[in-house]
């Protein structure tokens, strides 16, 4: 085997980033048109733009080098690249996070301004901003601990 684990995440989770990239873009985080706008459309658009910034570039970053470092060996074996390929589903954390400040009513009203909202034409989610932090906090838990426990579960048996 060629490849090793922490290696492997790193294709996997550039796979799954992007595949979330479009889902979340739907919803404009990057979008500055407000800017020459207006002092309201301007302080909108800076702070949808500057919650895209962390929540889908810094934050990801981050993530990615403390699996790196604490969770994905480097080990060329099958194991190590099945715990990256589970760990790296973790990414869709940042999904739900997204949807909880971009695509949820609770948000619709601090970063678009109304003209924004009605050329989005989507249909916000009913969810609470509440649930999807929560869901997007399980995802960041879950997969990697059940990588964690599947390498220890074959330590286990194999000695």
């Amino acid at each position: 085997m060629s490849i090793d684990g922490q290696s492997a995440l790193m294709v996997f989770y550039a796979i799954f980033w992007g595949v979330l990239l479009p889902i979340i873009s739907k919803f404009s985080p990057f979008g500055i048109n407000g800017f020459n706008k207006g002092w309201d459309a301007a302080k909108k658009n800076f702070l949808r733009f500057a919650l895209a910034i962390v929540i889908l570039n810094i934050l990801p970053a981050i993530w990615l080098i403390i699996l790196l470092k604490w969770v994905v060996s480097d080990d060329k074996t099958l194991l190590a690249i099945f715990v990256a390929a589970i760990s790296s589903i973790s990414v869709f954390g940042f999904l739900n996070w997204g949807y909880a400040v971009f695509g949820t009513k609770l948000c619709v009203n601090y970063l678009y301004t109304p003209t924004e909202f009605t050329n989005l034409k989507i249909n916000f989610e009913d969810a609470s901003s509440r649930s999807l932090f929560l869901l997007g906090l399980i995802y960041f838990l879950m997969f990697p601990m059940l990588g964690i426990v599947v390498v220890r579960l074959f330590l286990f048996f194999s000695s």
